[in-house]
């Protein structure tokens, strides 16, 4: 597939173009939003256009959580000039497409239209945490405006999905383990074996692991992830054969840097950032909930190996 660029214009004087327009929606709109890419008439906030019929909003105004992006810019690398391809052959796909960005960036992308707000939500601060807490996932970002907003995944060629029989052969186990840390903070009990992906390395028998798709978790439905409090996944569906004691040590310090990360201005500054994305108002509450189950990552972790451990 191709991607046209413009004549006239190029990719940099785009750029600059869709940062004047912000400018004067920031100037009428009351939250400061920085995510819409339409000029919307003074005073309308960025609108979700959820074909979900699901809606969580009347939260807490928001407007403290997206100001320090003003200084940092923004945590969420936004893609343009998509062009799709053909369909994601995988199970419970949500009609993902393969896609390319204008810069020649492939992307397995995800719309709106065909999944609502909430898994566009999940997985950009699933990916915000994945990051920070020492996970390997696949570069992430956000591209398209209304029902066309889309939630993209790097593509990873040559990967096999997680298979029990090579579970000694990961050579990234650290980096695996926090995958169990993040799952239980966010509440994704959706770690089937076609959300893991296994990359064979270069010149040895080893794999390196990489985790996807994170968009089923409850941190994606603010309202129902705060009433969880520190509940972890009791029946996840989740891929036999993981080898949770190898893990362990993983898991364990990707869980102290996530309490080492709650409650902080980045926090914030990631939770105010996804919500705008999907034009989502509860964010000081699930700021909230988020920083508390952090908080107490160790201990959801410890209690989650525990149920995985159970399943036979």
């Amino acid at each position: 597939m191709s991607v046209r660029e413009c004549p006239t214009l190029g990719p940099r004087s785009r750029r600059k173009r869709r940062r004047s327009r912000v400018r004067i929606f920031r100037r009428n709109c009351p939250c400061g939003s920085l995510e819409t890419r339409q000029r919307r008439p003074p005073g309308l906030c960025s609108s979700r256009l959820s074909t979900s019929g699901d809606d969580e909003g009347g939260g807490v105004p928001h407007e403290g959580l997206n100001r320090p992006r003003e200084l940092f810019g923004n945590a969420l690398t936004r893609a343009s000039g998509l062009v799709d391809g053909k369909l994601v052959d995988a199970e419970n796909s949500s009609e993902a497409v393969y896609s390319m960005d204008a810069l020649g960036r492939r992307w397995v992308r995800k719309k709106m239209l065909y999944t609502g707000w909430q898994p566009i939500l999940a997985e950009s601060i699933g990916w915000l945490l994945a990051r920070e807490i020492g996970l390997r996932v696949p570069a992430g970002a956000v591209g398209g405006t209304g029902n066309e907003l889309s939630w993209l995944s790097a593509y990873i060629g040559d990967a096999l999905h997680w298979q029990r029989g090579l579970a000694h052969f990961v050579k990234n186990i650290d980096e695996f383990g926090a995958m169990l840390t993040l799952d239980a903070i966010i509440f994704n009990d959706d770690r089937h074996s076609k959300n893991i992906l296994l990359v064979p390395d270069q010149g040895e028998e080893d794999y390196v692991a990489w985790a996807i798709d994170v968009g089923n978790a409850r941190v994606g439905y603010p309202t129902e992830f705060a009433a969880l409090g520190l509940d972890v996944p009791t029946k996840p569906n989740i891929a036999r054969g993981l080898p949770i004691e190898l893990m362990k040590v993983g898991a364990f310090a990707a869980a102290k840097k996530a309490a080492q990360l709650a409650g902080t201005q980045t926090l914030a500054r990631y939770v105010g950032e996804a919500c705008d994305v999907v034009g989502e108002s509860t964010a000081n509450l699930l700021l909230g909930a988020l920083s508390e189950r952090m908080k107490h990552a160790g201990e959801l972790v410890e209690r989650y190996m525990q149920v995985i451990e159970g399943i036979p």
